[in-house]
């Protein structure tokens, strides 16, 4: 039984039609027919039970195609990585990561690819989202992760991970809190309300001051900005001393400093990025080579949030 018989007998089962099967698959149905006896002699049981309404599968039948199904997946996998010894591009792979997400996860995603894939040199890169932008596109990284709203234009984007929902952190005593309102438990405030709140932002660059001004912009609020900072752990710690209101994403690390406070107000839902997800950005030509295994790894080894 050989690799196209194995891709033959896919096909069949996936059309159950001995005439589409062998259009999709350009080969003659005389041949297509006596592979299908020549493998159920070698088997020793029908893969099918044949009618005038076609073909269906025998229950011995459904467990062979998904057994082919498993080392056609796997043959298709030999050759991707094989193909990566011979692809100068994929000698070496350099990502780059947010500082947090590089602080909390690079040490399991390194050990991760080296473990999977001891012939590609991989390196992490820790900048802010700007910064990988522009090294992205000068191939001093192939790949970058970043979150949303985030997008670069030219790159293919996969999205990873559970959802976070944005927040306003509140500053304490702020009038603001009076429009605010409860839903499933969770506190709400819509950010129209910040338009006389002094605020605070994360710097020019970073995704998450990206995803600040884009809820401004939405609620038509100019933000009285005051302050700046690279953290985001800093917002919530203005706010619980009564200095500025910030926006941002509700991050585990958010939740266990406002255990007490409780200064978080989700933003509604009605807003576009009331909830965002991290992505990962890649080159096409970079994509093209990357095994989807590889893909799995990394969006594995970083997936630090689940949605709540």
């Amino acid at each position: 039984m050989t690799l196209d018989e194995l891709r033959w007998m896919c096909e069949l089962f996936k059309t159950q039609n001995m005439s589409r099967a062998v259009e999709n698959l350009y080969i003659s149905q005389p041949a297509l027919s006596q592979c299908l006896r020549r493998i159920e002699h070698q088997l020793g049981f029908k893969l099918f039970e044949r009618s005038n309404k076609g073909l269906t599968p025998t229950k011995k039948g459904t467990l062979f195609y998904e057994a082919s199904l498993k080392i056609t997946d796997i043959y298709q996998e030999f050759l991707a990585q094989a193909s990566l010894l011979d692809k100068t591009e994929l000698k070496s792979l350099r990502i780059g990561l947010p500082p947090y997400m590089s602080m909390l996860y690079s040490t399991d995603l390194l050990k991760n690819l080296h473990s999977a894939y001891p012939e590609i040199s991989f390196s992490l890169c820790e900048a802010y989202t700007n910064d990988m932008k522009e090294m992205l596109f000068n191939n001093q990284i192939q790949m970058m992760v970043t979150n949303e709203p985030t997008q670069i234009k030219g790159a293919v984007s996969y999205p990873f991970g559970g959802s976070l929902s944005v927040v306003i952190f509140l500053r304490k005593n702020s009038p603001a809190a009076q429009y605010a309102y409860i839903k499933n438990g969770c506190q709400y405030l819509d950010p129209i309300y910040l338009e006389d709140e002094p605020i605070s932002m994360t710097r020019a660059g970073q995704s998450s001051r990206e995803l600040s001004e884009a809820i401004f912009e939405e609620c038509g609020v100019t933000p009285r900005l005051l302050q700046e900072t690279r953290h985001i752990s800093t917002l919530h710690h203005y706010a619980k001393e009564g200095i500025t209101s910030a926006i941002g994403p509700e991050t585990q690390l958010v939740r266990d400093l406002d255990q007490e406070e409780h200064l978080i107000y989700r933003i509604p839902e009605t807003y576009r990025w009331s909830k965002i997800r991290s992505r990962i950005h890649i080159l096409p030509q970079i994509n093209e080579l990357l095994p989807k295994p590889m893909m799995d790894i990394i969006k594995n080894s970083l997936m630090y949030e689940r949605e709540l």
